[in-house]
């Protein structure tokens, strides 16, 4: 596999891991991020920003306990398939 097909695979598990949590998936086209962010949440306070060449979520610094736990648990994710990958 080439680096863009590593970084490929490892957003696609990245984007069904927040699916599986609720998230729904903003592309604005820049193709430098996607925004996160729950459906049922009225606020862009609590979307997450997720960065495709760094594989790195973040989040407000004012944004929801549950927001931040979720911005964490997609890091360490994402992480987890770097690792897997050995990038």
């Amino acid at each position: 596999m080439t680096k863009k097909e590593i970084r490929s695979q490892i957003n696609k598990a990245v984007y069904q891991f927040a699916e599986k949590m609720g998230y729904s998936i903003s592309d604005d086209g820049d193709g430098g991020s996607v925004t996160l962010w729950k459906t049922d949440d009225d606020t862009a306070d609590n979307t997450i920003d997720y960065h495709r060449s760094y594989h790195e979520a973040v989040c407000l610094n004012w944004a929801s306990a549950e927001t931040k736990a979720d911005t964490e648990a997609i890091n360490v994710f994402a992480a987890n398939q770097q690792k897997m990958f050995n990038i």
